[in-house]
């Protein structure tokens, strides 16, 4: 089954079990977490699965590998070069590869995670995120790119079923966490002086070298969600995008979530969660919410009701749901 055979992986196939690699970057917990997502929702469709660095990835082949991330994979050796040399051979023996992003392709992040997938020649770059992003159509791009519908998995359903109707008391009246920008800045204050003082700031400067300290891990950022009323946040770069990992962390936590887009967007209904979009203009005076219990019920519902990740990776890869997914409406 691999591109090159190399005698080692027989003993899977002769019992039938599909295999498959998730290549995690060692820089980027948010990415580690991503593939842990992968690894639970394949298991799900019945694929034997290993998660694995790139320097620790077994010397064999699979039926297919995803890598996370193939620019910070390569990065996350040490050497770039060698990074680069391991993600290519990687994807000679292994019979399809597929990179991941989870970047909006009109902001910097996207360019050189396509350009490792290319020069590595990955099968194809999966955009796994809520909607199908335009520039991916347009004709230009060396390896084609697929979208994956970053849809929560069985176990996050559960839990967000059950979070609908257990939400605590919330002592934080809104949180608001990301990489510090000119435009992030200016809406806390507005957030401070528009819709409570007392929210919870968190806007490092980015910033490489000390990446370690400043982030915040996948716990960390839950435990303040979880204690937080509304979650809030602005893209980094094109309003536009839609975060899906901010709205799985803002449903599995019990927080509100609230996303601000510019005032020059209109809001279209056909945009998943189009209800907790806010026009930062509305910013500018007081701002009245809906109640976050109603606003985050409303999401976890819709988020419920969308295909699984399981679902998504059904479809990619060609194979069947098992008979209590088709069940379930997946």
């Amino acid at each position: 089954m691999s591109k090159q055979s190399n005698g080692q992986q027989g003993d899977a196939h002769d019992f039938g079990q599909r295999t498959a690699l998730i290549v995690n970057p060692a820089i980027n917990h948010f990415f580690d977490l991503e593939g842990y997502r992968l690894a639970e929702a394949l298991r799900t469709l019945g694929i034997a699965v290993t998660v694995a660095t790139l320097e620790d990835a077994p010397h064999m082949g699979f039926d297919w590998c995803f890598v996370n991330n193939p620019f910070e994979a390569a990065q996350s050796t040490g050497c770039a070069g060698r990074g680069r040399q391991l993600l290519a051979e990687l994807a000679e023996r292994c019979e399809a590869v597929f990179g991941i992003s989870m970047e909006d392709m009109n902001g910097p992040w996207f360019q050189p995670v396509y350009d490792m997938a290319v020069t590595t020649k990955l099968d194809a770059l999966l955009d796994l995120g809520l909607r199908p992003q335009p520039s991916a159509s347009n004709g230009q791009w060396k390896i084609p790119i697929r979208f994956v519908l970053n849809g929560m998995t069985k176990s996050e359903k559960q839990r967000a079923k059950l979070g609908i109707s257990e939400r605590n008391e919330r002592p934080i009246p809104w949180a608001m966490i990301g990489i510090q920008t000119p435009r992030r800045v200016r809406i806390a204050e507005l957030l401070v002086r528009n819709l409570a003082p007392h929210g919870f700031v968190y806007l490092p400067v980015q910033n490489a070298e000390d990446a370690d300290r400043r982030d915040l891990n996948e716990a960390m950022l839950m435990r303040v969600l979880s204690n937080s009323a509304y979650y809030i946040w602005c893209s980094q770069y094109g309003s536009r995008y839609m975060e899906s990992q901010r709205y799985r962390q803002a449903v599995l936590a019990g927080a509100a979530p609230v996303k601000v887009v510019d005032d020059a967007n209109p809001i279209d209904d056909e945009t998943p969660f189009s209800f907790t979009l806010l026009h930062e203009n509305s910013l500018t005076e007081l701002v009245v919410l809906p109640p976050p219990a109603t606003l985050h019920g409303r999401a976890a519902q819709e988020f419920c009701r969308m295909p699984g990740l399981e679902a998504s990776l059904a479809e990619l890869l060609d194979v069947p749901l098992p008979p209590e997914e088709l069940e379930n409406g997946e």
